[in-house]
């Protein structure tokens, strides 16, 4: 299974310096997991107190949510793009 339970970090005094912005050219597959129209790149903790419940996410975590692990870059695509579909993210703090 791939890993999911990351919560971001977010600068809260400006949102635009928390995530790194990419488009790709259209293809001919609007939401192609191959090629995003767009991707985000962002810096997020995993998160391992978020577990699954069934085969589905528990709550989202209250944020801020305090984890000892490390930093990891990672690249959110458009909800279509992908079969692991996450939409709200807890956030982890600035440390």
């Amino acid at each position: 299974m791939e890993e999911w339970n990351y919560g971001l970090k977010i600068n809260m005094e400006n949102h635009e310096l928390s995530a790194d912005l990419s488009g790709n050219e259209p293809g001919g597959i609007p939401f192609d997991p191959e090629n995003p129209p767009m991707e985000l790149e962002v810096v997020g903790k995993k998160v391992p107190k978020w577990s699954l419940e069934g085969n589905n996410a528990s709550n989202v975590p209250r944020s801020p949510v305090d984890t000892s692990q490390t930093n990891r870059s990672l690249k959110l695509v458009p909800y279509g793009c992908t079969n692991l579909r996450i939409t709200e993210f807890p956030i982890v703090p600035e440390q």
